[in-house]
């Protein structure tokens, strides 16, 4: 039976408990090696097993006897000192402290999170109107017309609008005029001679305009000025590039057949439609995730989120996994990644510390939030949100994927995507002051979870 002489929560969700193993437990303990190590060692003068508890004590020391009796007794001492614990443990317990005379254990519980979310109620921001202007409806359009063009190549110089593939590289001239550094090294790359694409510029364009394949040019431009790269804009840079092809782009005609080409869709007119709302929900999660952060510092501003140490670890740990599996899906040995990127898995770790905190607290956030403000995935959000996913899917393979997605092993994300959508309109709600009564929301909680 063991004796609990400590037992204190410290301020960041570990509970810390230390407990005493009687002595006489403790000295059976010691016995119970001794008679084993009487068997596996060999004692001049005595059979195996017949070695007096003495004689291994003297042999190899009381110290020695102690710490292999404590760590062959351990496991059952924290199945005690479980028992004596209230809160279920958030992540696995671990032994933070050891004395072996009197043999004294120290355990480290790391308890679930606590989230308090302040006065987020009060919070206040304009909230801007998402809208999705036909010019950019026009380039998406024309991005789908590009995507479905028949590009071959051509014997004759090259001409705006085509693509050329070029080889060479292009270096920033320094002071005196010498190449410095370099801002493009290309193997048979694609280029598409479009004034407005290539971040090269204009000048850079016409450069290649008029050259034929296998042709060699040495030439200099002045970098734009929305050039990537600190310091670059502006900057002269010398080119030396041959081009090795001409190719010649027909585009699709701008009807009924370029939204057949892309889905289930009979005419322009519905492919637009559907583009437009794709936009519009991209702009409208850009606008949510500005929104979620404006919460999170609220809520560290006028609440407190608490969380063990092991809490970020826990989410490193996720994180690492993810990128294992990203890595193995792409053909590449995690270990040659590491070792190319950041040289050992403890520098990966550790530059991760900031993004694992931040998707922990997030995480804890979203998911109070969520439940402060009682929201909830009904059925009906379920199957809604599964038809939106499943827009454009083959008729033969939809009505499958609808159940995977509603019954199935995919029903967990989809209620991920209606919470967060929900949880998103509530933020906006909130912030534009025209968030519902709690009362009322409790209610509505209460009823539905009455009907389920």
């Amino acid at each position: 039976m063991i004796h609990i002489i400590k037992k204190e929560e410290d301020d960041q969700r570990q509970l810390h408990v230390t407990v005493e193993i009687p002595e006489e437990e403790a000295q059976k303990g010691m016995r119970d090696v001794a008679r084993t190590l009487g068997r596996e060692m060999r004692f001049p003068g005595f059979r195996p097993g017949k070695v007096p508890y003495p004689v291994v004590l003297s042999r190899l020391g009381e110290e020695k006897l102690r710490a292999e009796a404590l760590e062959k007794m351990i496991d059952n001492v924290f199945t005690e000192v479980r028992q004596e614990v209230d809160e279920p443990p958030y992540l696995q317990a671990e032994v933070t402290h050891l004395e072996l005379k009197p043999m004294q254990v120290t355990f480290m519980f790391p308890l679930s999170p606590t989230v308090n979310l302040g006065n987020y109620r009060e919070l206040r921001e304009e909230v801007p109107v998402v809208t999705v202007s036909e010019e950019e409806l026009d380039a998406l359009v024309q991005d789908l017309r590009e995507r479905h063009s028949i590009v071959e190549t051509v014997e004759r110089p090259a001409d705006f609008d085509d693509l050329v593939t070029i080889t060479g590289e292009g270096h920033v001239l320094n002071e005196d005029g010498e190449p410095g550094e370099k801002v493009l090294e290309a193997a048979d790359q694609d280029l598409l001679l479009d004034n407005n694409q290539l971040v090269f510029g204009a000048e850079f364009v016409t450069h290649l305009v008029g050259m034929s394949a296998g042709e060699q040019k040495t030439f200099r431009v002045t970098l734009p000025d929305h050039f990537p790269g600190e310091g670059y804009a502006g900057k002269l840079a010398e080119f030396n590039l041959t081009v090795t092809a001409v190719k010649r782009r027909e585009l699709p005609e701008l009807d009924d057949e370029l939204a057949k080409l892309e889905g289930d869709y009979d005419t322009l007119v519905e492919l637009r439609e559907a583009r437009r709302a794709d936009l519009l929900e991209y702009k409208a999660q850009e606008t949510r995730s500005e929104r979620f952060d404006q919460l999170i510092a609220g809520v560290k501003a006028s609440g407190a989120v608490v969380y063990p140490p092991a809490a970020v670890k826990h989410e490193i740990d996720q994180i690492i996994e993810e990128m294992k599996l990203e890595v193995i899906r792409y053909g590449l040995e995690w270990d040659e990644y590491v070792a190319g990127g950041h040289k050992t898995e403890a520098a990966l770790r550790d530059s991760l510390k900031d993004a694992g905190t931040k998707r922990l607290e997030s995480g804890l956030i979203l998911r109070k939030f969520i439940a402060e403000e009682r929201l909830r995935a009904t059925r009906a959000d379920i199957a809604a949100q599964a038809y939106r996913q499943l827009r454009g899917i083959d008729k033969q393979l939809h009505d499958y994927l609808f159940e995977a997605l509603t019954k199935g092993r995919g029903t967990d994300s989809i209620i991920n995507e209606v919470l967060m959508k929900k949880a998103h309109e509530r933020i906006e709600a909130i912030l534009s002051g025209n968030a519902p009564d709690l009362a009322e929301l409790q209610a509505a909680a209460d009823a539905y979870d009455e009907e389920e």
